[in-house]
């Protein structure tokens, strides 16, 4: 077995702990495969002679004895011969139980655009196993390759045998997209092995970058020119004779085994026997969406508030239930105030409004104060504690929301009497009050959906307090059998051992 080793490392778990010795090889190989004379082309069609097998040479000695029977005559002669080996152009198919997995899984529909989808096998070396050359400089191209094609860039049928049939679409863009580059000039890189100490296994991969929110399919092909045409079911000559010539083209059948099965451009392909038909190993569907976190967080932008508002003007002078500055005898200059914005930034200062020590300030003060809500909570509070009530039957005041007071039960909004400083700042400053008029608009306008998905919970609720009820009453039941039979026969156990 031969292969080139590209990375080793150590997995660890959560823990630190290494769980396992890993490799990652550029490729695997066994058997006489690697006596392959001819080596790698890495750049494509860059070919050379050998045409349609592989072949390695073999020495031999032959041990040649005399014609009669008792001649003890022996001569050694040695033989060199070439062999030809098994490759793509035999090959008509792969068993699907070959195949140990495939990413992203079939009919995904939410694959990170920015991953490389993969196939991968469980048997280490079969992307190698029939590539017809020796590896050039650690360099080995396997004998399948893995396309992406979006829904509009091809065509799918089957033929005679229930092969399928995948025809790309001849024109150049598209050509272009679905064998860059990556194929052109490096198609020995997208596969490899991964190696492990009770199992390796093997991946090819598709170069191709992806799109956001895209439908896809996968198409795993011969990667040379000879399996393409075997697996279209188009024999070749052994032996290759000028006036053997294709049917549609003009060219002879005099193919060097390691001549992809794409060509540069689309016109060239096109010169081909049925260019565009590749026979399909293996095919999957998918859909890409949006990318991982690193590729959508390098998305992110940094832009300047130069420019932005910092806050919303908001018309103050007519508030309205005794705040309007025409009753007011010193009202305030300001007759608009901002409020902060959600974006504003880190240097801008939010003032008070109003002031403490203004009228406007005083006079709201005095309005909250009379708000009912402080009567109900006195009320309450007095009941809980088992108290006679006080209550007041004269008529509310009709004032201005106390924000907050109802939940927390105070019957003051001065700070001294408060047990909850927040509650003045909140309800006396002006920006605090529009925020919570503006959260308690939200419930009003919402609260049937929210009170709907309360009663939704009530079930589970109830559910869940029986179960508590079934705990105590066990541990209660437990705690009387210990004290009035266990506990007692200790007493008299206790007993006997006096009397003994």
């Amino acid at each position: 077995m031969c292969a080139n080793k590209k990375k080793s490392d150590n997995i660890t778990d959560s823990a630190n702990k290494v769980q396992s010795h890993l490799e990652i090889a550029s490729w695997q190989r066994v058997g006489l495969g690697n006596a392959i004379t001819e080596k790698e082309c890495v750049v494509n069609e860059n070919t050379q002679g050998v045409r349609l097998h592989p072949s390695v040479t073999v020495l031999m000695d032959l041990d040649l004895e005399g014609a009669e029977k008792d001649a003890k005559t022996v001569r050694t002669q040695r033989v060199r011969r070439g062999i030809s080996l098994t490759g793509p152009y035999e090959v008509k198919g792969i068993n699907p139980k070959a195949i140990h997995k495939v990413f992203p899984p079939d009919k995904n529909m939410n694959f990170e655009y920015n991953h490389l989808p993969y196939v991968e096998f469980a048997e280490a070396d079969l992307p190698w196993r029939y590539t017809p050359a020796l590896h050039n400089e650690n360099k080995l191209t396997p004998w399948v390759s893995l396309i992406a094609c979006k829904t509009d860039e091809f065509m799918l049928t089957r033929n005679k045998e229930g092969m399928q049939i995948v025809t790309i679409k001849g024109e150049p863009e598209i050509w272009s997209n679905v064998f860059g580059d990556a194929y052109q000039n490096a198609s020995h890189l997208w596969a490899h092995v991964q190696k492990m100490p009770k199992k390796s296994f093997s991946r090819v991969l598709c170069p191709r970058q992806l799109e956001e929110y895209t439908a896809y399919a996968l198409f795993l092909i011969p990667t040379y020119e000879v399996g393409r045409l075997s697996g279209l079911g188009i024999r070749l000559p052994e032996q290759p004779k000028e006036s053997v010539k294709p049917i549609e083209q003009e060219t002879p059948f005099d193919i060097p085994v390691q001549t992809r099965s794409w060509a540069v451009e689309a016109d060239k392909q096109k010169k081909r026997v049925r260019g565009f038909e590749f026979p399909v190993y293996y095919s999957w569907r998918f859909q890409t969406s949006t990318g991982d976190f690193h590729t959508l967080a390098r998305k992110l932008e940094a832009i300047t508030t130069t420019g932005l508002p910092k806050d919303v003007k908001v018309e103050v002078s007519k508030m309205g239930i005794g705040l309007d500055y025409e009753l007011l005898e010193n009202p305030p200059k300001d007759k608009s105030v901002g409020i902060a914005m959600a974006s504003m930034p880190l240097t801008y200062y939010q003032e008070d409004f109003p002031k403490s020590s203004s009228v406007l300030a005083g006079r709201m003060q005095d309005l909250l104060s009379k708000s009912h809500v402080f009567d109900e909570n006195k009320d309450l509070l007095t009941s809980i504690n088992g108290e006679e009530s006080n209550a007041n039957n004269e008529d509310p005041w009709v004032v201005p929301p106390v924000y907050g007071a109802k939940h927390v039960l105070t019957t003051s909004l001065e700070k001294s009497k408060s047990a909850h400083p927040w509650l003045y700042e909140l309800n006396t400053q002006v920006p605090n009050r529009i925020a919570a008029g503006l959260g308690m608009e939200v419930i009003k306008q919402n609260q049937e959906k929210l009170v709907q998905r309360v009663w939704e919970q009530v079930g589970e609720v109830m559910e869940i307090n029986q179960k508590i009820r079934e705990k105590f009453l066990g541990i209660s039941t437990s705690k009387d059998l210990y004290y009035n039979k266990v506990n007692n026969l200790s007493n008299l156990r206790r007993e006997e051992l006096r009397k003994n």
